[in-house]
């Protein structure tokens, strides 16, 4: 670094972040005050109290000046701090955020404020406060953080050096004492965790969609041997590991040729389902039906089994149902001519394109008329049909009966 470098160039190069990238700049001197900033005006920030903890932990001398130090808060939002010395003078510190690695959603902004019992009063301040975070990746906000650095010391850095540097300063901050002798005592005691080649087994078994053979599997399973995730409670013990085997058993699917959108989703609906579980014998329930609805799905792709091309159209269309689906777009993805795409999709699934896309938003209809309370012209919309009318004569082309009338089947309210 040189010489040179003042309090002016520090107010310039945090100017320049904040304008550049849209994230809150601070610049914390030597004695641990704010001297400038740069950001968003705020009449309220709900995290005032967190964030000035989090600076004064950030500007701390304990920390290294060698690269930018990373942080994500409990609210995730995410910082990084560049430490600034010259000549082992310690001149002060920038720090960064907060940022986002992805939009907030309601529903997460909601689970936020329950989590941590955030005051209701308090959700217009905080719904601000993440709309003007920026959303950056975490390679982009690594990219960001060595700019810094380098706009300061003139050092090129290494992302895997960043990253290592990082782990290994929370590792420090937050270790796990005495492994090693955890590890002596548990053999010493004899307690030995389950055969491996039997939890394979039970994988496999899912992967290739062989229900008998996953019942054998997990019957052959010691329970007293799957391992102990919680210290204080058998039963968050006991749905950590459903949780691990819903999620080893949802990549199994997936190799085993299950639509990756809906193993993910069955695996959330599930583990939500478990979370809100209080008995053993019922979770256990829930997690073979898990286990068992991944096999039985992996079975119907493997008996429906098409060229790589078809197989393409079909995850786009079941990802892109609500919205404009084009031949086109179709057989670019493909690399197909778009007239030998439509003769190969009907040669294999019987049907044509348009009519496999109406059937299948067909299908999503019912299952929103059923399960939901969304007006008849929400779910025209959502689908993607041009008008009420046109979507009720596809419906009753391919049900025998209205929305309505289906919806009605169903005692929900034809609103």
């Amino acid at each position: 670094m040189e010489p040179r470098l003042q309090i002016e160039d520090m107010e310039y190069i945090c100017k320049l972040m904040f304008e550049n990238n849209k994230i809150s700049t601070v610049y914390i001197n030597a004695s641990g005050d704010v001297e400038f900033e740069f950001s968003y005006p705020s009449s309220d920030d709900p995290f005032a109290q967190h964030k000035l903890e989090l600076y004064s932990q950030l500007a701390g001398p304990q920390h290294p000046t060698q690269f930018p130090i990373l942080r994500t808060t409990s609210f995730l939002g995410n910082f990084f701090a560049v430490r600034i010395e010259l000549e082992e003078l310690q001149l002060g510190t920038i720090i960064v955020g907060p940022s986002l690695y992805q939009e907030i959603r309601k529903e997460t902004l909601d689970k936020l404020m329950n989590d941590y019992q955030l005051p209701h009063m308090h959700k217009q301040a905080i719904t601000q406060y993440f709309e003007h975070a920026p959303v950056l990746n975490k390679m982009q906000l690594l990219h960001v953080s060595m700019m810094l650095y380098y706009l300061i010391y003139r050092k090129k850095l290494d992302v895997v050096e960043v990253l290592q540097l990082n782990h290994r300063l929370e590792l420090a901050e937050d270790t796990i004492d005495n492994i090693d002798l955890d590890v002596s005592n548990r053999r010493q005691s004899n307690h030995y965790h389950h055969d491996p080649a039997v939890e394979r087994s039970v994988f496999n078994s899912v992967r290739d969609g062989n229900r008998e053979a996953l019942f054998k599997s997990i019957a052959a399973l010691p329970e007293e041997q799957l391992g102990v995730l919680s210290k204080k409670s058998h039963l968050r013990s006991r749905k950590n590991l459903s949780i691990i085997g819903i999620a080893l058993a949802t990549r199994a699917a997936i190799d085993g040729g299950l639509h990756s959108e809906v193993a993910f989703t069955l695996s959330d609906i599930y583990i939500q389902h478990i979370e809100e579980l209080t008995d053993i014998k019922q979770l256990k329930n829930v997690e073979l039906d898990a286990f068992l609805e991944l096999t039985d799905r992996v079975k119907a792709c493997k008996e429906q089994s098409y060229t790589k091309a078809v197989t393409i159209c079909q995850h786009y269309i079941f990802n892109h149902l609500h919205e404009e689906i084009s031949l086109q777009r179709l057989s670019e993805l493909t690399n197909l001519h778009p007239s030998y795409l439509s003769q190969l999709f009907r040669r294999e699934v019987g049907i044509s394109l348009s009519e496999y896309i109406q059937r299948k938003r067909v299908e999503e209809a019912k299952v929103l008329l059923a399960s939901s309370e969304f007006s008849l012209s929400d779910i025209c919309a959502r689908l993607n049909f041009y008008d009420q009318s046109y979507f009720s004569k596809i419906f009753k082309k391919y049900t025998n009966l209205t929305p309505k009338q289906y919806r009605n089947t169903k005692n929900l309210p034809s609103t």
